[in-house]
Formats: structure tokens, C-alpha cells, sequence
């Protein structure tokens, strides 16, 4: 082959080759783009490696080489070409990712489901990247259906259903400040459960949570959890007979201490949101303490205790508790013990405790009430030969 004519050749090809990605710019989608590019790029390989076997062969033949610079030109301009189409394929990247970051700011940063909610509580619960900031709707609705029978008193012997409970409300958190407030329908009845606010804080090297507003009295296992969590149906004696007189709920103040293998809670309430306001509210200092002094996974032991002290407004001077033995339907299977009148004040206690692999366990009644003996006991007790729910 004639070298002046296989260096033409060679510097032909190249010169082809720069032209190409002008105009396939104009005409390829991005996809094509791309391939194009990567065949150009296998092509400028092939023919640089060409044009270096023909300079070695013209090496040998004694001629001089085809000179760098005129094939250096073109393929510098190839070379500028690819970068410019590489630069313009990631702007299209990075415009499609700003999109993507504006739909996610534009969402919430929800993402349609994304990392920023969760479902661990059994609701959806709304996040920011850092949980600084969470809201979690909440709600739930009890049905209960009872039936009695096997009863010698025939008024006990019914069946039927009951909307136990149905509440609505939401809780959440901005920074350390949280929030929770519930509406219950229960009995066909409005009323507000849990509405506070709370902030979590260190004592020390202690988690400390304090609460202020409306809520559930820390007292016993069975009364200081929540009704889907208690191991039965209804609350035990304990709660339910040693419940203060405002009830399982009170408006005021609460602390908890919670270390690794115990807690502590101090609380001090009036009457809960239902006060009618025309009279003093009875006022409750209460406290509860629990440690685990065994903890492992096969088992534990939990040894607790708590304290109430009842200065009574002047609207409680009677205390007459009629605990549920049947189920909250039927109404008719109670145990009223006598009244107990004159109640200036009441303090009560219990220890609570539970071996391996239990979460509660027996609990003493509470302390008799000190109290002035009642001036009448007449005593109001119905039958006692309940037959629980079948």
C-alpha cells in the first residue's frame, strides 16, 4: 500500500469519525446517546491502535512517522465532543434528581411511603429525617359480645353486645416536647383520656420524663396499663377497688424515673377534665416504684409497690365501690360492698410482684381505709353467687 496514501487513509478516518457525534447529537435519544458514545470511544481505541502499528511499520521501513500533531487535532476534538455530550447527560441526571427532591419536599418527605413513615405502632407515624419531629394518629374500637348463664337469679342470665370503647386522638413529638390527646365514646358517653403535654430530660444521668395535663394515674400493673394490655378483660381488684375517688385519671403533675432495671413516678392530681367546677377537687399524691433485680431472657422478678394519699374535696364524703365480675355489658353481676361514709381523707398502699416469666402477679388488697367508722352500715349486697361469662 502506498504510504502517502495509507496516511491519508488513517487521517480520513478520523476526520469521518469527529463529524459523527454533531451529528447524532441532534437526531439520538439519550439512551442512544450514550451507546454511540461508548462505540466511538471503542473506535478512537481501534484506530489509535491502527495508526500505532502503522507509524511502527513505517519505523521499520525507515519513513518517518505520521506526524502527532494533525492526528492529535481531530482527536482532541472527538474527545472535546464526548466530554460535552457526557456533561450534558449528567445535567439531564442531575435535573431528573432535583425533580425528585422537589417531589419529596413537596410530599412531606414522605416519600410515598418511604423511610419517613413507620408502622410500628399500628398506625402510620409521620417523621422528619432526624425524628425530631413525629405525628402519629391514633385510634381504636373495643366491641365486647357477654353472654351469662347458669345463674339461680334470672336477671343475671342475659346476652348482648357493647361498644366498650371507641376513641380517637393523635400523640407525637417536637424535639423533646410530646403530646398526646384521646376522645373515648364509651357507654355513649364523650370524654377526654389521656391530654398532656410532656418533656423528656436527663436528671443526672437519668431519663426523666415529666408530664403535665390529664392522665392515667401510675398505679399497680393492671391499673397504670392500658385496657388493650391488660392480661383480662376487666381491670383486677386491686385497681378497681383501691381506684382513687377522681378516678383512674387526673389533672395535675407527674415525674418518671426510668433507669435499666427499675422506675420511679411521683404525681400529683386533682379531678380529672369531667370536674364540674363547683366545688374543690379532691386532691391525690400518689407514688410507684418498681425494680427487677433478676432480668434475663428466660425469665424475670418484679418486686413493686405504690402509695395514695386522698385529701377529698367536700363533694366526696362516700365511697361505695362496685367492681365488674361478669364483663362491662352486663351490669347486673356486681359486688357492692357497704358504704363507707364521712371520708375526710384516705391513704392506701399495695406491693405488687412477679416471678420468671411473668408479666404480673398477686397483689394484696389495699390497706382498710383510715377513717371514721361509718354511721350507718347498712349494707347494700346483692347476692353473692355471680356466674361469670361463659
Amino acid at each position: 500500500m502506498n504510504r502517502t496514501h495509507t496516511r491519508a487513509l488513517a487521517a480520513g478516518a478520523l476526520l469521518g469519525l469527529a463529524t459523527l457525534p454533531a451529528f447524532a447529537a441532534d437526531t439520538a435519544t439519550e439512551t442512544e446517546l450514550r451507546e454511540l458514545i461508548r462505540l466511538q470511544a471503542e473506535q478512537i481505541q481501534q484506530q489509535s491502535a491502527q495508526l500505532q502499528a502503522l507509524n511502527q511499520r513505517l519505523d521499520a521501513m525507515g519513513a518517518p512517522a505520521v506526524a502527532a500533531a494533525p492526528a492529535t487535532a481531530p482527536v482532541d476534538g472527538v474527545q472535546a465532543q464526548i466530554d460535552a455530550a457526557v456533561a450534558d447527560t449528567r445535567q439531564d441526571d442531575m435535573a431528573i434528581l432535583q425533580a425528585q427532591v422537589a417531589q419529596l419536599a413537596a410530599s412531606g418527605g414522605t416519600g410515598g411511603g418511604g423511610g419517613n413513615v413507620s408502622w410500628r405502632r399500628g398506625g402510620p407515624e409521620f417523621r422528619n429525617s432526624d425524628r425530631s419531629f413525629t405525628f402519629n394518629p391514633r385510634g381504636r374500637v373495643l366491641v365486647d359480645f357477654s353472654s351469662t348463664h347458669g345463674s339461680d337469679f334470672d336477671t343475671r342470665n342475659i346476652t348482648g353486645t357493647n361498644l366498650r370503647q371507641a376513641r380517637l386522638g393523635a400523640q407525637g413529638t417536637i424535639g423533646a416536647l410530646g403530646y398526646k390527646i384521646d376522645a373515648e365514646l364509651s357507654d355513649n358517653t364523650v370524654s377526654l383520656s389521656d391530654a398532656y403535654l410532656s418533656w423528656d430530660t436527663m436528671l443526672g444521668s437519668i431519663p426523666t420524663e415529666f408530664y403535665v395535663g390529664n392522665k392515667l394515674k401510675d398505679r399497680a400493673i393492671d391499673s397504670s396499663t392500658t385496657l388493650t394490655r391488660t392480661p383480662f378483660m376487666e381491670r383486677n381488684a386491686v385497681a378497681s377497688v383501691g381506684m382513687p375517688a377522681s378516678g383512674y385519671f387526673g389533672l395535675g403533675v407527674q415525674m418518671k424515673m426510668i433507669g435499666q432495671n427499675w422506675h420511679t413516678t411521683f404525681g400529683v392530681t386533682g379531678d380529672d377534665v369531667g370536674n364540674t367546677g363547683t366545688e374543690t377537687d379532691s386532691l391525690t399524691y400518689s407514688f410507684r416504684g418498681h425494680v427487677n433485680p433478676i432480668k434475663r431472657p428466660s425469665g424475670f422478678l418484679h418486686v413493686g409497690g405504690w402509695y395514695v394519699h386522698e385529701d377529698y374535696g367536700v363533694d366526696t364524703n362516700r365511697i361505695n365501690r362496685t367492681p365488674r365480675v361478669a364483663s362491662r355489658f352486663n351490669d347486673n353481676v356486681r359486688v357492692s360492698a357497704s358504704a363507707i361514709n364521712d371520708v375526710p381523707a384516705r391513704r392506701s398502699g399495695a406491693r405488687s410482684w412477679a416471678g420468671p416469666g411473668a408479666t404480673s402477679g398477686p397483689s394484696p388488697r389495699p390497706a382498710k381505709p383510715r377513717c371514721a367508722r361509718p354511721r350507718s352500715a347498712k349494707s347494700t349486697r346483692r347476692p353473692t353467687r355471680p356466674t361469670p361469662a361463659g
